[in-house]
């Protein structure tokens, strides 16, 4: 996918402000930093990854952030790989698979979230807007394809609690390592939580 710099700029004035909704002015003006002097862009998946530019709310909230500018072939998978696999990983006895799944896989994702997020969403925006531009409804697929799904923030609680439904009590423990700081004792805490039949 190339985009024109002229093609950008009026798009940016005239369609992306529908499309993006809240939020507009910032990714204006990240997206004009990615286009800086370049006349055209290749916003093709082998060539994405030149243009970088840091996303911070796509690093703090990974594959919620996609599901929220409605990037749903993104994020729905990345939900999948970040929540549900890792949890079923913990069943398996291999420390190796554990820390991979667990810990770098989705490292590797929040990272490529951060420095390519603004890059990514200018595909999207810019798909969308190729798309309807041959339609006769082109505002109406603009409004209902643009703008943010609040709903997916409410995953954030929900797949937390299905995490710890779907993980056996003898593993639960295994996930908080990477989040109950050093200086407190988790053994007495374990010990606490099994005699109070808490897990």
């Amino acid at each position: 996918m190339y985009l024109d710099r002229e093609v950008f700029e009026h798009n940016l004035n005239s369609t992306y402000p529908i499309l993006i909704g809240r939020g507009y002015f910032y990714y204006r003006h990240k997206w004009l930093k990615i286009f800086s002097s370049r006349d055209n862009l290749d916003l093709s998946w082998f060539k994405i990854w030149n243009h970088p530019s840091f996303n911070f709310w796509a690093l703090i909230f990974g594959p919620y952030w996609f599901l929220y500018r409605k990037m749903y072939k993104i994020g729905i998978p990345w939900l999948f790989i970040n929540s549900v696999l890792p949890t079923a990983i913990l069943l398996d006895k291999t420390n190796a698979t554990k820390l991979i799944c667990c810990s770098i896989v989705p490292f590797i994702f929040y990272l490529a979230s951060m420095l390519y997020g603004n890059t990514i969403y200018l595909r999207h925006v810019e798909g969308i807007v190729q798309k309807s531009t041959s339609s006769k409804y082109k505002n109406e697929i603009l409004i209902r394809s643009g703008g943010t799904s609040f709903i997916f923030i409410l995953l954030i609680p929900l797949v937390g609690i299905f995490k710890c439904i779907i993980t056996p009590s003898k593993y639960k423990f295994e996930t908080w390592n990477i989040v109950i700081p050093y200086w407190v004792d988790k053994q007495i805490i374990m010990d606490k939580i099994e005699t109070n039949n808490l897990i």
